[in-house]
């Protein structure tokens, strides 16, 4: 399995997105540090925010 690092960068959408990934991530076997993958999410102001 591959080791993970998550960074958002905005929001409370934002953040409560990546916490979900986060999590998916270990449930699916997968550690977290420094390592293989870095996924990274950003906010977008929409018209609607």
């Amino acid at each position: 399995m591959a080791r993970f690092s998550v960074s958002f960068l905005g929001c409370k959408v934002s953040h409560t997105d990546m916490q979900a990934v986060r999590e998916r991530l270990l449930r699916d076997g997968h550690t977290e540090g420094a390592g293989d993958v870095a996924v990274v999410n950003t906010c977008c102001v929409t018209n609607e925010a």
